[in-house]
């Protein structure tokens, strides 16, 4: 499971990307994704898991950003989490319908405490996933201990939600900045 989830975060700290609900195709080398780098090596890894899937181009778009619900899609599937089954029928975030094509994943996710929604009780699929959330997602997925007290950031403020994802990151040398 760790093995997969280093793969995951090696792709959301080199670069944001959003080819997850496109296309499903055989295994494909995405022609904008070069498959002899660390990351391209890992796109294609993801790629053949199922968990990512290329745009209806057939590119990747490894520039693009992602959303919160992709980044749920993502973790859910490389994770590997039992799925939740909401025996009540009561949504948990009224902005994600039992419709929505991530439903089971944001619900399932967030059931397990790896990423969860706001304060105002919304969960934000369509959001763009920010680096300071990403750092904090990735620490309780990662299960990482605390990072060092100081970081040679000048955006992380000490009294940010996702300090102490920056650091224990930092901490576990899996980012630089």
């Amino acid at each position: 499971m760790k093995k997969y989830a280093k793969i995951f975060l090696s792709l959301l700290l080199v670069f944001s990307f959003s080819s997850f609900i496109g296309q499903t195709s055989q295994a494909q080398s995405f022609p904008d994704v070069d498959p002899t780098t660390e990351v391209g090596s890992a796109v294609e890894k993801l790629f053949t898991l199922g968990i990512i899937k290329g745009k209806p181009n057939g590119n990747y778009a490894p520039k693009d950003t992602i959303s919160r619900a992709e980044a749920a899609r993502i973790m859910y599937g490389v994770l590997e989490l039992e799925d939740y089954v909401n025996e009540t029928g009561i949504k948990k975030y009224p902005d994600v319908p039992l419709n929505h094509w991530a439903y089971k994943e944001i619900s399932t996710i967030s059931e397990w405490e790896v990423m969860n929604g706001y304060n105002t009780g919304n969960f934000g699929p369509s959001d763009v996933l920010t680096r300071g959330q990403m750092a904090h997602i990735l620490r309780k997925a990662l299960d990482l201990p605390n990072g060092p007290a100081s970081l040679p950031f000048t955006d992380v403020a000490k009294n940010s939600y996702y300090y102490q994802g920056v650091a224990s990151l930092y901490g576990a040398n899996i980012t630089k900045g």
